[in-house]
């Protein structure tokens, strides 16, 4: 783990892993209903597969990770991610396909898979 200052908070471990495969990190703060999510980032990047491309703005489509660290009122604390791509399709209308409530370590270990998947989603929309 590196021990540089950053202004992004939570789970330190997961934005340097993703930085390292060609994220960038965005501020960004989520209200989770009763909680709060303790971490005030998200991260994106392009999907790097062939795909159809966002209509509204005629970019490739990119994937989103947004982390998830926080205390319920019963003071159990909770850790998750959530994977997606949203954009509008051909038909104009707009998708958001999520996969979410994963763990950090199992999103690390599937994130091609989760894309690959979410692609292939992403190209049935458009048909």
């Amino acid at each position: 783990m590196s021990n540089k200052k950053t202004t992004y908070n939570g789970t330190p471990e997961l934005q340097e892993f993703l930085t390292g495969i060609g994220f960038s990190l965005h501020q960004g703060f989520l209200d989770v209903g009763s909680t709060i999510n303790l971490c005030n980032w998200y991260a994106c990047r392009r999907v790097e597969q062939e795909a159809p491309l966002c209509t509204c703005n005629e970019k490739p489509v990119q994937i989103v990770v947004t982390p998830h660290a926080c205390y319920f009122p019963n003071g159990v604390y909770s850790e998750s991610v959530s994977v997606e791509l949203c954009a509008q399709s051909n038909h104009e209308d707009w998708w958001e396909l999520n996969c979410y409530g994963i763990s950090v370590e199992t999103m690390k270990t599937s994130l091609d898979s989760i894309e690959k998947r979410l692609v292939a989603a992403w190209k049935a929309v458009n048909q």
